[in-house]
């Protein structure tokens, strides 16, 4: 199946607030915002700034979209982020310059009863 990433477990039981990044695939999580970052270059150029760049996506389009926003070395336009979750590794996650992103525009929604992410990680963002 074509994913951003591998999800080692949807076992919800396994999967906790703390730390449910570890039932995602690193490394792959990792080369997919790299594709998303040089997306992110490309449409800065053609737009002549990062901020005018919106990137967005559902379940894990939305964990690699967060993890895209969080990583990229700039402010962009805003993210738009629909049933996912947040999905670095907490090594990761400390590069993070959050004053920076503070400035970037963030819209998250997920629904009470989703099935396979809880919508518990998803106030985790915040």
């Amino acid at each position: 199946m074509t994913s951003w990433f591998d999800i080692n477990s949807l076992d919800r039981s396994a999967m906790t607030i703390q730390d449910g990044y570890k039932n995602v695939s690193q490394s792959e999580l990792r080369e997919s915002t790299a594709i998303v970052a040089k997306l992110i270059d490309e449409e800065s150029a053609a737009l002549g700034s990062s901020s005018n760049v919106f990137v967005g996506g559902f379940s894990q389009g939305c964990a690699v979209s967060l993890a895209s926003f969080l990583t990229y070395k700039s402010i962009l336009g805003g993210v738009v982020g629909l049933s996912g979750m947040h999905a670095l590794d907490l090594d990761w996650a400390k590069e993070v310059d959050i004053e920076l992103k503070k400035q970037t525009k963030v819209f998250l929604y997920h629904g009470k009863s989703d099935p396979l992410i809880p919508a518990a990680f998803s106030k985790q963002i915040y």
